[in-house]
């Protein structure tokens, strides 16, 4: 049974390398079937809310579907930009997919729901194809690992991250940036769109299309390794051409290293860094998307993501 059926469109707002957690349905292997009475039926990825039948029901026509054109397995799934007639106005906005979901509160949208989920992981990861309909337009990722405190949520770690075009398919890999150096997330919600903006946004461009196929948590944070020794902890610039800045301030003096892992999770190169702010040449690896794990004394401290263009 489809959980939310939506009444607008709305903005929603790899180290120790390992698999961490198991995604519902993260291949979009498995669909389950819907009607909007009247208009028309749809499908949905079962597990995950889409904003499919208030497009459909609005006459924007099928904002997600099943695509034959998988990374592995035999479906994908595409989101598409759209425009809906809503209260007699033309609405332009993304299309959006979720494992959470999606209630009306007055104007506002609310995301909440998730899935059930304890592990500290370091990157979410998965497989995209992406067609912006405007040279402006970009498809958007966010997760966010979430506990329960009373009434509230708080935010264990966070990760967001743009996507640009991609017309085969390519990975991308989403860094958890970590809030809480103590507790563990009981609920993980993780958001796709096809536009990074919402409504009527500057850069929504209607036919914008994102394909999202094998969706995977992978890496794992301890707590022991987040003790809070970090002031603050940048690499630029990014996008890189052959050379990064690692710049880091600690809260004491120790004897830091730094590591880069690519997409696939492989270490691409390590050294240690004789002072805390240190110009690392990158000419030799590939155009991509990387991390790069900053350690101190033997433990993680924290881990950044750049990505090299040329």
């Amino acid at each position: 049974m489809k959980k939310t059926i939506f009444t607008s469109l709305a903005l929603i707002f790899v180290s120790m390398i390992g698999f961490a957690q198991t995604i519902s349905n993260a291949s979009f292997e498995d669909w389950t079937g819907y009607a909007v009475p009247g208009v028309g039926a749809g499908e949905y990825p079962t597990g995950w809310t889409t904003t499919d039948s208030i497009t459909l029901a609005n006459a924007g026509g099928n904002s997600a579907t099943k695509g034959n054109d998988p990374f592995d397995g035999t479906y994908s799934l595409h989101l598409t930009s759209s425009q809906i007639t809503y209260l007699g106005f033309p609405i332009k906005g993304p299309a959006i997919a979720t494992n959470g979901i999606v209630q009306q509160v007055g104007a506002s949208f609310i995301f909440n729901g998730g899935m059930a989920d304890t592990a500290r992981s370091k990157f979410f990861s998965g497989q995209y194809k992406y067609a912006p309909a405007g040279a402006s337009d970009s498809a958007l990722v966010s997760v966010f690992l979430l506990l329960r405190n009373g009434a509230n949520r708080d935010t264990i770690a966070a990760g967001v991250m743009t996507l640009s075009s991609a017309a085969s398919y390519t990975q991308f890999v989403v860094p958890l940036v970590y809030r809480d150096f103590v507790n563990r997330p009981d609920t993980c919600l993780i958001l796709m769109q096809s536009s990074r903006e919402g409504l009527n946004g500057a850069t929504v461009a209607v036919g914008s299309e994102l394909v999202v196929d094998s969706l995977n948590f992978f890496g794992f944070v301890g707590i022991d390794e987040m003790a809070d020794q970090i002031k603050r902890f940048e690499v630029y610039p990014n996008p890189a051409q052959d050379y990064i800045t690692i710049d880091a301030e600690l809260k004491s003096a120790m004897k830091m290293s730094y590591a880069v892992y690519d997409a696939n999770g492989r270490l691409a190169m390590e050294a240690t860094m004789p002072t805390s702010k240190e110009r690392i040449d990158i000419s030799t690896l590939p155009s991509g998307s990387y991390i790069l794990r900053l350690s101190g004394n033997g433990a993680t401290i924290s881990s950044r993501h750049f990505s090299v263009n040329r």
